[in-house]
C-alpha cells in the first residue's frame, strides 16, 4: 500500500517530471526491491547521480555522472530501463516502511545523517537478496548541486558491464533487462 512507502528528499528542489512519486512508490512496493532512486540532474541538465557501481578496482562510480540529460547517444539503452546497482546516494530515495523499521525507523533519520541512512538501507537490501533500484522515469532537478565531472566512457562500459554479468549470474537474469 501506498502508505507504507516513505519518499526522502534531501536537497532544495528546482523541479520533478510528472511520473515522481508515482513511479518511486510503484518501485519501492515491489516485493524485491530494498530502496529506489531515480535519476538526479542539475539546472543544466547534466546528470548528478543515476546509482553507484562497482569498478574493478573496487571504487564506487556513476556512470553516467556529468552526461547531458537525456542521454541520446549509444549509451541510452543502457540507462533506459529500471536498473540494479550497488549503491545510492541521499539526494532522493523512496523505501518501504518494513526496510526502514529494520535500520532503525524514523529515528534514525535527520537531515545532517541522510547518506548514512540511505548507506545503511543499501546495506540491509544487499544483505537480504533485495534490489536497490535506480530508475530514469523519476527524475528530480536541484537548485544547487555540486559541480559534476564527466566520467571516463572506458570505465563506463567495464563497470556496466562487469555488473550486470554479475547480477545476471546471481540472480540467474537476463544482464540486459532488469525488471
Amino acid at each position: 500500500m501506498r502508505e507504507d512507502v516513505f519518499l526522502f528528499i534531501n536537497s532544495p528542489l528546482e523541479a520533478v517530471n510528472h511520473h515522481f512519486i508515482d513511479e518511486l512508490v510503484s518501485q519501492a512496493m515491489r516485493t524485491e526491491c530494498g530502496i529506489v532512486t531515480g535519476i538526479s540532474i542539475n539546472v543544466e541538465h547534466r546528470i548528478i547521480h543515476s546509482g553507484l557501481l562497482m569498478t574493478s578496482t573496487g571504487e564506487l562510480a556513476d556512470s553516467f555522472a556529468g552526461r547531458e540529460f537525456p542521454i541520446q547517444d549509444y549509451t541510452a539503452k543502457l540507462f533506459a530501463g529500471t536498473r540494479n546497482v550497488h549503491s545510492i546516494n541521499e539526494y532522493f530515495f523512496a523505501v518501504r516502511r518494513e526496510h526502514l523499521a529494520a535500520v532503525g525507523g524514523l529515528a534514525a533519520c535527520s537531515a545532517s545523517h541522510m547518506a548514512r541512512l540511505a548507506g545503511k538501507l543499501c546495506n540491509h537490501a544487499r544483505e537480504h537478496g533485495l534490489r536497490i533500484l535506480v530508475t530514469p522515469y523519476a527524475v528530480a532537478t536541484f537548485e544547487s548541486a555540486p559541480p559534476v565531472a564527466a566520467v571516463d566512457e572506458a570505465d563506463v562500459w567495464q563497470c556496466v558491464s562487469k555488473f550486470w554479468l554479475k547480477t545476471a549470474i546471481t540472480k540467474g537474469k537476463t544482464p540486459h533487462r532488469e525488471s
